[in-house]
């Protein structure tokens, strides 16, 4: 879980490359999940290609709001 503000403000960058994908620090996700107190839906990097959201869902990470528990992210609102 986390507090720290803006949380999905950078987006994700996109995916490709060898041997780490292109602009990342890892070949995986390393969560089983992410509780977040406060979700920025829009992203705005510079290289960011698709939410943070969109990249959990993707690789079926669930992801929930939990500042009183408003439901799932959006990008209408992660489940993976």
């Amino acid at each position: 879980m986390t507090i720290y503000p803006l949380i999905g403000n950078y987006g994700a960058p996109e995916i490709g490359g060898e041997p780490l994908p292109k602009f990342m620090e890892s070949e995986r996700i390393h969560v089983k999940g992410l509780i977040v107190a406060d979700y920025s839906e829009k992203y705005s990097h510079w290289n960011a290609k698709e939410s943070l959201s969109e990249w959990l869902k993707r690789d079926k990470i669930p992801a929930i709001r939990a500042s009183t528990y408003e439901g799932p992210l959006s990008d209408s609102e992660n489940v993976a």
